[in-house]
């Protein structure tokens, strides 16, 4: 005869199961609004306890959020990734990894906000640098993988990074504010190395190709641009 607190937790995890598949079943709705509550049921049953998140657990249900055909499905997941990070319930390196292995099958108005999801994350991971510490290399970089992953999404991750530079550029009167954005810059070195000496130079489709040869203009653009405000 079983333990009764392991019985105790077979039936806590079928409840959470049924009711996850509940949610999902409210997320295939018509109804944006239906759908976006759907969202929030998802990641209330998910993270119910205080505790860190793995991917193994979010992954078959935060996927089908972020990879939504809705606009505002999709805004309400990203945001709660990001604050589970804030908050310390799951690392950066794998909220990147859903936003980009959602980034294949998302919408076209998902595609912007999976873009800015991952600067915002490249945000909160440098506000956890300490020191002159770098980024990681533009080969483990998730804005260069994004990039060479849908190449479209290019526009969107420049834009996304000068406005976070920009950002914090705005708070930056202070020494502390002035040290997160040189280490926000040192976040995103490696990416524009990699827009600036590799993108061009990369293997792939025409129009792939196409798109790559034109980011080092375009980032070269938006950094003057960044000066001059």
């Amino acid at each position: 005869q079983w333990p009764l607190e392991i019985i105790f937790n077979i039936n806590v995890s079928k409840r959470l199961q049924m009711d996850l598949s509940t949610q999902r079943a409210r997320l295939a709705a018509p109804n944006p609004i239906l759908a976006q509550q759907a969202v929030v049921g998802i990641f209330h049953h998910l993270t119910g306890k205080n505790e860190k998140l793995g991917l193994d657990l979010l992954r078959p249900h935060l996927e089908p959020c972020l990879s939504h055909g809705t606009k505002g499905v999709v805004s309400e997941a990203v945001d709660r990734l990001c604050s589970l990070v804030s908050a310390g319930r799951l690392d950066p390196a794998d909220a990147s990894d859903l936003l980009l292995s959602s980034l294949p099958t998302a919408s076209p108005p998902g595609v912007g906000l999976l873009a800015q999801g991952l600067c915002r994350l490249q945000v909160l991971s440098a506000a956890r640098l300490q020191g002159p510490v770098r980024g990681p290399q533009w080969t483990r970089h998730p804005l260069a993988a994004a990039v060479l992953l849908l190449p479209s999404c290019t526009g969107h991750v420049l834009a996304s990074c000068v406005a976070a530079l920009k950002a914090s550029g705005a708070r930056g009167t202070t020494s502390a504010p002035q040290q997160q954005q040189q280490q926000l810059w040192q976040q995103l070195q490696p990416f524009f190395a990699f827009v600036l000496l590799q993108a061009s130079s990369r293997p792939g489709s025409s129009t792939a190709t196409a798109s790559l040869t034109l980011l080092p203009a375009m980032l070269h653009s938006q950094l003057v641009r960044l000066g001059c405000c």
